[in-house]
């Protein structure tokens, strides 16, 4: 997702603490080796970076991301979501 888009949703409040983002975060793998992931995480807290979400699964981990990682956004693509909104 592109970061005037992200803003674009931020100030419309489509994404809000309780959105939920698929995003791609870094995890711990077997071997404790931090790796990529893509998780499906509910919002905490989000800026013009990205934000911090907990997954949604399990609300005990709480990952960071960057708005250029998400891929969808209520599971919906950005750019459907846009579209949906009638935002350009």
């Amino acid at each position: 997702m592109n970061q005037q888009l992200w803003i674009k949703f931020l100030n419309k409040k489509l994404v809000k603490p309780g959105t939920r983002v698929y995003a791609k975060v870094i995890s711990k793998g077997f071997s404790n080796e931090n790796i990529e992931i893509m998780k499906e995480l509910s919002v905490l807290d989000a800026n013009e970076d990205g934000g911090i979400g907990h997954f949604v699964r399990d609300h005990t981990e709480n990952f960071t991301f960057n708005y250029g990682s998400i891929k969808e956004v209520d599971s919906m693509t950005p750019e459907r979501l846009a579209k949906a909104y009638k935002i350009k």
